[in-house]
């Protein structure tokens, strides 16, 4: 089956081991990748469509991944024998798949071999590989070394991939406060192309629940649950409604909504027995037997971690949760003096906490160290840009600033002179004025103390004069009586 190492790779994670291996696309998505590479050419396209048409039948799918290559080699077009040896590493198991992503990195040494695909999506299929093996130390490397390649060609959507299993693996040692950060960016960009991502922004939403679940948001947790189950309808994904149930049956659990939760969890146990999802079924019977002593039901509890036991023998990975119901076990089987099958959950226990310890020793040092450290850097050249940038800003602004300010200045200054100018011509005229001014009313004055009669007379009799104009009519108001020096009158006047 060309889907069986996605398949296992699927089946061979816990909740969130699902959600790690979900985000590194289905087929359809991989194929995708590769198309608008290959537009250039009919037979390539055929090739690349036959392949993805046999996800059913790896053989088929190996057939056609085989003479993509072959052609490619033929054609010596070294960017689509990369291609054709990362198809060839999907489909292939363990050592084999590494050799076909070991050959992209040989190629990729060369730098002008480098593209937005390569040499990230070997890093990739090593990643999911390592970490469906449980392996997490060569896994998390290979994660941190997609998620710098994407940076570098700009490759959004394998930067949200990786950024979303670093979440993963930070959520599973305890870091949930970043991890939903992460998971919150990644939802805006795979939300904005679910028609084009559907199966990836479903298993983003399908991290987020999880992810508000842990950080005890169970409302948001809820929310984000309905939407994914309703959303894995509506995208034609339905095999994804199920994670969505065991989600809210874990998140009812948390609410005390215990019957809620054993119906969300039976139904989810089932489903997962069905299609042979041993990871997820483990954590269904964990949450079962938790559910199960929370309604007193103390038998039932310790069938359902017993067989969560031997889930977890069949798997490599094994989800720190888990560990409790070990716990548990040793506790009934002590109380009730049974000592053989105390005795066996013991050993079984010291076993998970070794598995445990080597893999999350390994994920608490170095996922700080290597990603945080490294996206805490890249934080700080961004804000360092930015820094200049507004520095930049503000000299321009300064110095436009300062030219309004010194053109404002220059332009009140010669209105301030102007101004004194006009000012001073104004006091100028206006004492010239009052000079003339003074000496009329002087002379007048001086008039008047010549002819030796005083003021009060004078106005009396000139008040008498004009009265005898207006009534004896000898002479016009405003007319003007001229005698000449020999006393005789002017001519047409008589006497």
């Amino acid at each position: 089956m060309l889907m069986k190492t996605i398949t296992i790779l699927k089946r061979n994670g816990s909740i969130l081991s699902l959600t790690i291996i979900l985000f590194f696309f289905p087929f359809s998505e991989k194929i995708k990748a590769f198309q608008n590479t290959t537009k250039e050419s009919k037979k390539y396209d055929l090739l690349v469509d036959k392949f993805y048409e046999s996800e059913s039948d790896s053989t088929v799918a190996m057939i056609y991944a085989k003479k993509y290559l072959d052609l490619a080699k033929k054609e010596k077009d070294t960017n689509k024998i990369m291609n054709g040896y990362y198809f060839l590493s999907t489909i292939s198991r363990n050592n084999i798949s590494l050799e076909y992503s070991d050959s992209i990195l040989r190629i990729t040494r060369n730098k002008k071999y480098h593209s937005k695909d390569h040499p990230a999506l070997a890093y990739l299929s090593k990643a999911i590989l390592y970490y469906d093996n449980g392996n997490f130390k060569n896994a998390l490397d290979n994660f941190l070394k997609v998620n710098e390649e994407s940076k570098i060609y700009k490759n959004e959507y394998l930067l949200f991939t990786s950024k979303n299993s670093i979440g993963v693996l930070k959520s599973r040692v305890g870091e949930n406060k970043t991890a939903i950060e992460i998971f919150r960016e990644s939802y805006k960009f795979f939300d904005s192309k679910k028609d084009e991502y559907s199966f990836n922004y479903l298993t983003t939403l399908f991290a987020l629940a999880d992810s508000y679940t842990r950080n005890d948001n169970l409302d948001s947790a809820t929310i984000m649950n309905r939407l994914g189950y309703k959303e894995s309808f509506e995208l034609k994904n339905q095999e994804m409604s199920i994670y969505f149930t065991i989600n809210e049956g874990v998140n009812e659990y948390y609410r005390k909504n215990y019957t809620a939760a054993k119906d969300s969890l039976i139904k989810s146990a089932k489903e997962f027995q069905e299609a042979k999802d041993l990871p997820n079924l483990s954590i269904a019977h964990y949450y079962l037997g938790k559910t199960w002593l929370s309604l007193g039901q103390d038998k039932r509890a310790i069938e359902e971690f017993m067989k969560m036991d031997n889930v977890v023998q069949k798997i490599s990975e094994i989800m720190p949760e888990t560990r409790e119901g070990y716990e548990v076990l040793i506790k009934h089987f002590k109380s009730s003096n049974d000592k053989d099958n105390q005795l066996k959950y013991i050993e079984r226990l010291l076993k998970v906490d070794s598995i445990l310890n080597n893999n999350y020793k390994y994920l608490i040092k170095n996922i700080t160290q290597n990603y945080d450290t490294q996206q805490l850097i890249a934080d700080k050249e961004y804000i360092i840009d930015s820094l200049k940038q507004e520095k930049t800003k503000s000299i321009r602004v300064n110095i436009i600033v300062s030219f309004i300010s010194l053109v404002l200045v220059i332009f009140l200054s010669y209105n301030y002179q102007k101004k004194k100018l006009y000012q001073k011509r104004f006091l100028k005229l206006y004492n010239e004025n009052q000079v003339v001014s003074s000496v009329q009313n002087s002379s007048t004055k001086q008039t008047i103390s010549n002819i030796g009669i005083s003021k009060e007379i004078i106005d009396e009799l000139l008040e008498k004069l004009i009265l005898f104009e207006k009534t004896k009519g000898i002479c016009k108001l405003n007319s003007v009586c001229c005698f000449n020096s020999s006393g005789a009158s002017p001519r047409g006047i008589g006497v």
